[in-house]
C-alpha cells in the first residue's frame, strides 16, 4: 500500500495490529461530517503518524471529488491518496472488511446522515455523531437521539456539535442527560493550525477514557 512503509512502526506495535473503526455519522446533511473525518483522518495520519483510511459510504459524495490525487486500487476497492490519507468514495461494507484486513491503523466510515435511516452492520468500535444545535437543526439531533442513541445505547457514542455555544451545550446536556463536546471552525483539514491540532488531540484522548 502506497506509502505505508515510510511510517513509524512504534504506535502500531503500542496499541496492537487490530484495525480500529470508526463510525461517523452525521444526524443530517451539511452539518459537517464529511469535514470532520477528513481533518481528522489528517490528524492522526500526520501528527499521531498512523494508517489512515477513509471510507465513505455515501452514494451522495463528496469525496469523489477530491480524485485529484495518487489512484490506487487497495482490497478490490477503488481510491485515491492524498496527503498520506487513502480515500474511499462510494464504498459498501464488503469494502470496508476487506480494507479492514490490510493494515490501516484506522479506518473512518462517513455514514450517510442519520436522517437517511439506513442500517449497516454494526461491526466498529467507536461511534460519532455530528450535528448542529442551532434552531432550525435542534429538531434533527433530538431524532438522532431518540432513533440512534437510545436504541443502540449499549454501544457508546461520543456526540458533537459544530460551533456550539455554551447556552445551546447546557439545554440539550439538561434535556438528554449526556456530555456533549464542541467542534471548532477549522477552516482547512489538509492545513491543520495549533488550535485545530489541539482540538484533534483531543477527541483522540477521549478514546482512552
Amino acid at each position: 500500500m502506497k506509502g505505508f512503509a515510510n511510517r513509524s512502526s512504534r504506535i502500531k506495535r503500542a496499541k496492537g495490529t487490530t484495525t480500529e473503526v470508526i463510525r461517523i455519522q452525521g444526524t443530517e446533511r451539511g452539518v459537517g461530517t464529511t469535514h470532520f473525518a477528513i481533518s481528522l483522518g489528517n490528524y492522526l495520519a500526520s501528527k499521531e503518524r498512523f494508517r489512515v483510511g477513509i471510507i465513505e459510504l455515501d452514494e451522495v459524495s463528496k469525496l469523489a471529488g477530491m480524485m485529484d490525487g495518487d489512484m490506487m486500487v487497495n482490497a478490490g476497492c477503488v481510491g485515491f491518496t492524498k496527503m498520506n490519507v487513502d480515500y474511499y468514495p462510494k464504498a459498501n461494507w464488503d469494502n470496508v472488511r476487506a480494507l479492514r484486513e490490510i493494515g490501516y491503523d484506522y479506518l473512518l466510515l462517513v455514514f450517510p446522515p442519520a436522517s437517511a435511516g439506513l442500517d449497516f452492520p454494526k461491526e466498529y468500535h467507536r461511534q460519532i455523531a455530528v450535528g448542529s444545535l442551532k434552531p432550525w437543526c435542534y429538531h434533527d439531533y433530538q431524532r438522532f437521539m431518540r432513533d440512534f442513541y437510545f436504541t443502540e445505547g449499549m454501544r457508546k457514542w461520543d456526540l458533537y456539535g459544530l460551533f456550539l455555544k455554551k447556552e445551546e451545550q447546557r439545554k440539550f446536556e439538561q434535556e438528554f442527560q449526556v456530555s456533549m463536546r464542541s467542534i471548532p471552525f477549522i477552516e482547512d483539514p489538509f492545513c491543520l493550525r495549533k488550535n485545530d491540532l489541539l482540538f484533534l488531540s483531543s477527541v483522540l484522548a477521549s478514546w482512552q477514557e
